[in-house]
């Protein structure tokens, strides 16, 4: 992407399982571990006026003059990065300006949290193994989606607060409720935060485990009546009713992109788990993404699959994320589909079979 004075298209993302810098104390600009970030020099007028813009819109605030500047190289840092992707023959995807760029790699990688996922525990699921799905006919058609069918809510907001696991939970939990039930309730994911005490609110957890004790709940109330708060609260469920449960859950089976197209093609939206961890996906604003250095196994980050078919004559799946609409392509993602299961879109898939509403 070219950055112009005159015209400037400034695209930004919201968290993911992080904390914002704006709630963790700021590094200080002698911290040895970031002094490659400290050695950048003639910072021109449009990087600066690009920074003034970003910290503009996303409010941010720094405590001195000298952390301002820190920050501003960092900012330059990662632009460079940015635009050498950008300027790269055959790159599928664009990357852009997104909350993260006056952060570290160190601070955006301590805030993801990788899932230690149980394998012995997850015996004790059914799992979905069959692979029969529709297919695109054309270049540009998506053969499934969700969103147009109404049966995804609109893209949220995570904010200060390492919660996608929650959002993961809800988002699968409204998307077949939708389906079986021809009803779309948008869920609270501040009551899994708040009341759920087998995890830890917004230090994460399994969605599995947020979805089990949803059924033992007797349900979730609606965002409406349980808003979302960035933080973990005191457990208020006295003060609303639960609108929906759902129990049941089914894995889709490990690393099969087919197993995956079919449930999403036959159950809804699935609850996936990916390796967020690259900075390509860190600064992700649209295309078909395809992380290269990604892993299938060291998975950071949980959202939701609510489609799949291609894009520029590549398959792909349609992602919900939960970082805002200024982050992506209006708060979703375009990944690769059928490239050996990258960043791990089907290692941990999963759906609740059955929902009701009350």
């Amino acid at each position: 992407m070219r950055f112009c004075l005159f015209l400037v298209l400034l695209v930004f993302s919201i968290n993911v399982c992080a904390q914002s810098t704006q709630s963790k104390k700021p590094l200080q600009a002698n911290d040895k571990s970031d002094s490659q970030y400290l050695q950048l020099e003639n910072l021109n007028h449009e990087d600066e006026f690009l920074f003034e813009l970003f910290n503009s819109k996303f409010k941010k605030k720094y405590e001195t003059e000298s952390e301002s500047m820190f920050r501003l190289k960092i900012f330059k840092k990662n632009l460079e990065q940015i635009r050498e992707h950008n300027s790269l023959e055959g790159v599928t995807f664009k990357m852009g300006i997104t909350q993260f760029v006056d952060w570290t790699r160190e601070e955006y990688l301590a805030g993801l949290q990788q899932k230690k996922i149980n394998l012995d525990e997850r015996k004790k699921y059914k799992v979905f193994s069959e692979t029969g799905h529709l297919e695109s006919t054309s270049p540009d058609e998506m053969v499934i989606n969700w969103v147009t069918k109404g049966a995804v809510t609109a893209i949220k907001d995570q904010k200060d607060c390492g919660s996608c696991w929650t959002f993961s939970a809800t988002g699968v939990m409204e998307g077949r409720n939708f389906v079986l039930n021809r009803k779309l309730i948008s869920l609270s994911e501040s009551e899994i935060i708040d009341c759920d005490q087998n995890c830890a609110g917004c230090n994460g957890c399994l969605v599995e485990h947020g979805l089990e004790w949803v059924a033992s709940n007797g349900g979730l109330c609606s965002e409406q009546d349980y808003p979302y708060v960035p933080s973990d609260q005191v457990c208020s469920k006295s003060k609303c009713k639960s609108q929906v449960n759902c129990s049941e859950i089914v894995f889709v089976k490990s690393g099969d992109e087919d197993a995956l197209a079919a449930a999403v093609q036959k159950f809804g939206p699935i609850s996936i788990s990916i390796d967020a961890s690259t900075a390509s996906f860190e600064f992700y604003k649209g295309g078909v993404y395809y992380g290269q250095e990604c892993s299938p196994s060291l998975l950071d980050h949980d959202i939701l699959v609510v489609g799949y078919g291609t894009l520029n004559g590549q398959d792909v799946w349609l992602v919900k994320n939960q970082w805002g609409t200024s982050w992506g392509d209006n708060g979703y993602v375009y990944m690769s589909r059928n490239r050996d299961n990258n960043c791990g879109i089907a290692s941990s898939a999963l759906f609740p079979m059955r929902c009701t509403n009350y």
